[in-house]
């Protein structure tokens, strides 16, 4: 015998009877999860149905509710109360007969309702009501004891000469007399949920919508309506939960049944044949013993080794591809043996590092791209703000300079006046009364002579050309610390000078750098009464500019300010008394250099500003 030959027999032997068990234990798994799967389809089915049922008549006596409650019926005269009734007639399609009862159940007016004489085209979609709906709903109306703030519903009810199911519901409404209540009656039809029930049978399930007392009031099978259901079925549609259930219909068929309990006694029920609902399992059983034999035969003819050699690289590539998919990119094989396998393995882990590589390469990319996009978006910023804030000064400029020409000769007159009126009434005692109001009159003149001043200086600077000059900036900084000397000291204000030991010379205009380190102290200094710390830093960026930061321990300013403290006129401080033009003429000093100027402030715990100005060529560098 070959070894070929030994090896088929072993195998056919060896691997049958361990083959049969679990070809057959895996099917009985198979079939518990099958039977677990139908069983939990059909209970959603019948869960989904008992919802959406549920859903659409609750919905249906919300609307209702809602409109009888907005209107005032009692306040109404009989021709409103009918057009009150006919705009609720049109609030569902399904309504048959409205009526409004008075406190004793007597009709209050005629009822609404659709009839063969009257067929408008907005009432088409309305059932039309015969004589005997209405007596019949005269019957099945709830009694005014048991409607609540909600509205109440009745038994189930059907016309001798219609097969409409109707549900009676009531709804409290406003009456006449103060606490006395009407009531609004409503024969709802429920053809329009009964065919949503029957559209969620199948050809082997069948659905049944169940009221209170056991009587099926649709059904998918087309069965009449408000016909007893089995009497198991009754007995589960009382209770809370939902629940499934086996029993035999009158043919002898054993049914499979899933009961949903709803709100109000309702029931939402499926059956099915239980051989209909296995015929599946008895399928994949037969087909799995035929395959089982076909597998063995296969499994003896080609080999069971063979097969494991092959399959287990496999299993492994496929769960390396899944890990690749998921983002893994760190993912590797284990390699061994020199096949085509082993080699489609080794691939596998090269063409993965390659992945990684990749993906940390567009990684960083995308990270570079979106700082370089973010930078230049806030420099852009930067520029747009600068370039609007200038305009904003130049605007002011003009109109500070036409106001100033416009203002000074009459302003002078007047001071000139109250000069003269002061002196006559140093002389003349009739006018000696006068004198004070006269002598503030002067001061507040020469207070607006000072701002006139100063807007006609501050235009005449900003058209003007400036001589520029080779600077120092720590000693232009120090000459105007030197000025604030006394006012730190009786203010108890520390200076902290941090300057760095690079050479720190610039070209620019010594007056009016002077004013733009003097505006920034000044206000320092404003901000801290009660005394505190100003720190001023230096430093050299990349040779080209000087960065200097001034901080101060003062009251800060708010966040909603900053933007506007460089603007003309703009002051946070509770007494002003100054011009308004200090950090202005900072800011436009600033400009005039190719420099910028940030504030930035916490409330509380004090302001920093920072200035940056443009460094001498070759006059500057980094150690």
């Amino acid at each position: 015998m070959s070894l070929r030959l030994k090896l088929t027999v072993i195998i056919v032997f060896v691997s049958l009877v361990p083959l049969a068990i679990t070809a057959y234990s895996t099917l009985g798994i198979h079939q518990q999860a099958f039977d677990r799967k139908l069983s939990e389809i059909s209970r959603l089915s019948v869960r989904s149905g008992a919802s959406l049922v549920q859903a659409q008549l609750s919905g249906y006596r919300k609307t209702l509710r809602q409109v009888v409650e907005s209107i005032r019926w009692g306040e109404l005269s009989p021709a409103e109360r009918e057009g009150a009734l006919w705009l609720l007639y049109r609030q569902l399609d399904d309504i048959v007969i409205i009526s409004l009862l008075d406190e004793t159940g007597r009709g209050v007016g005629p009822s609404v309702y659709r009839d063969d004489s009257v067929d408008p085209d907005d009432l088409a979609a309305h059932p039309v009501a015969t004589l005997a709906m209405l007596k019949t709903f005269a019957a099945f109306i709830p009694a005014s004891t048991a409607v609540d703030s909600v509205g109440s519903a009745g038994e189930l009810f059907s016309a001798p000469d219609s097969e409409l199911v109707m549900l009676p519901l009531a709804f409290y409404a406003r009456g006449p007399h103060g606490p006395a209540k009407w009531t609004v009656v409503v024969a709802l039809s429920l053809n329009g949920i009964c065919e949503k029930v029957r559209s969620m049978g199948t050809g082997d399930t069948v659905v049944h919508w169940v009221e209170p007392k056991g009587r099926a009031v649709c059904s998918s099978a087309g069965d009449r309506a408000l016909v007893p259901v089995h009497p198991k079925l009754k007995n589960r549609t009382t209770g809370s939960q939902l629940s499934e259930l086996r029993y035999r219909d009158e043919r002898g068929e054993e049914i499979l049944a899933t009961v949903a309990p709803m709100a109000n006694g309702f029931a939402m029920v499926t059956e099915q044949a239980v051989r209909a609902a296995f015929s599946s399992s008895s399928k994949m059983r037969d087909r799995t013993i035929f395959w089982i034999i076909v597998s063995v035969i296969v499994a003896g003819t080609t080999g069971m080794l063979l097969g494991r050699s092959i399959s287990v690289p496999v299993r492994r590539l496929v769960k390396g591809a899944s890990e690749l998919a998921r983002g893994q990119f760190d993912y590797r094989l284990k390699t061994g043996g020199r096949d085509e396998l082993a080699k489609l393995s080794s691939t596998f882990n090269e063409m993965s590092a390659e992945i990684e590589r990749r993906e940390s390469e567009i990684r960083q990319w995308n990270q570079e791209l979106q700082d370089r996009v973010e930078e230049q978006t806030r420099e852009i910023k930067e520029v747009q703000d600068q370039l609007l804030h200038s305009q904003k000064i130049a605007a002011v400029t003009s109109l500070g300079a036409g106001f100033a020409h416009e203002i000074n000769n009459p302003l002078t007159g007047v001071i000139g006046y109250t000069q003269l009126m002061l002196k006559m009434a140093q002389k003349d005692k009739a006018l000696a009364p006068y004198g004070d109001f006269l002598q503030r009159i002067e001061n507040e003149s020469k207070r607006i002579e000072k701002v006139v001043t100063t807007l006609l200086r501050f235009s005449r600077e900003h058209r003007g050309e400036k001589k520029s000059v080779v600077l120092e900036l720590t000693q232009l900084i120090d000459s105007v610390a030197m000025t604030f000397a006394e006012e730190f000291a009786s203010k108890g204000i520390a200076l902290d000078r941090q300057y760095a030991a690079d050479t720190q010379r610039i070209t620019g205009n010594a007056t009016t750098l002077h004013q733009l380190f003097y505006e920034i102290l000044k206000n320092a200094t404003i901000a801290m009464p009660q005394g505190g710390a100003i720190t001023i830093r230096t430093s050299v960026v990349d040779g080209r500019v000087i960065k200097t930061v001034i901080e101060d321990t003062g009251k800060g300013i708010e966040e909603q300010n900053l933007d506007q403290i460089f603007e003309p006129f703009f002051t946070t401080k509770e007494n002003w008394s100054g011009e308004g033009l200090g950090l202005t003429l900072a800011f436009q000093a600033v400009e005039e250099h190719h420099g910028s100027i940030r504030a930035d402030s916490t409330p509380g715990r004090g302001t920093t500003i920072t200035v940056i100005l443009p460094a001498l060529k070759g006059g500057a560098h980094l150690a």
